[in-house]
């Protein structure tokens, strides 16, 4: 969990976490450097994280890239400190079958009943992105990769293209692993991503994607002019 003045909401968020404590859970806080209390929250909370740290950083993906160098288990789940986690790790272990595997569900929306997830093919994933929150990103994936921080709130979707590129095998699990807050900053788009999105196709999934995706957005916007001058 990535947390920043997170006071409101924190302390839900660990809750969902702790009433599934075990053996086969580690949790792994990474705060940047809040004032508003929330490390108060952490503090109370000390003996049951194992591991947390408050100190400035650069944003969302520096905090999950220093995650990435602390933690220990075979698989790693990203939560927001506004989400909330819905499955328990006896659910979740026994359909972890292969090391070498990321497994994703899917995630209820907060404030509706609607779920997102489902099979994401290399198009799907060229059009839209896996929420974090429900990914288990297996520790041969995660310690060996970092988020580019300059592709600003949405650096997890060239993290999930380039891991799909590489050859990773992604497994759709039919169940909801998360609850995630949609009004986040991630939910907004990214024009730092947007710029280099045809690039990391291109360079990730080979030239005839990167061209599929290239037609398919002069389609759309050529429909967008379409129907904005009906």
């Amino acid at each position: 969990m990535v947390t920043f003045n997170a006071v409101e909401v924190i302390e839900h968020a660990l809750a969902s976490i702790l009433r599934h404590r075990s053996s086969a859970v580690e949790l792994v806080v990474i705060d940047g450097g809040s004032t508003d209390g929330t490390v108060d929250i952490l503090r109370r909370y000390d003996a049951q994280i194992d591991y947390w740290k408050s100190e400035p950083d650069d944003g969302i993906y520096d905090a999950m890239n220093k995650v990435l160098e602390v933690a220990n288990g075979d698989w790693l789940l990203f939560l927001g400190a506004d989400d909330e986690l819905l499955a328990s790790p006896d659910t979740l272990l026994p359909r972890l079958v292969d090391a070498e595997t990321l497994y994703h569900g899917n995630v209820q929306i907060a404030g509706s009943d609607n779920f997102w997830g489902g099979r994401f093919s290399r198009y799907r994933l060229m059009q839209e992105n896996i929420c974090h929150q429900a990914i288990l990103y297996p520790r041969s994936v995660y310690r060996t990769r970092r988020y580019d921080t300059g592709c600003g709130i949405l650096a997890d979707h060239r993290y999930n293209i380039e891991v799909k590129g590489s050859g990773v095998r992604f497994v759709h699990l039919d169940l909801p692993v998360s609850l995630y807050n949609d009004r986040g900053r991630s939910s907004t788009g990214d024009k730092a991503f947007e710029a280099v999105k045809l690039v990391v196709i291109r360079d990730s999934f080979g030239c005839p994607w990167y061209l599929l995706k290239r037609f398919r957005n002069a389609l759309v916007r050529q429909l967008k002019q379409i129907h904005g001058a009906a």
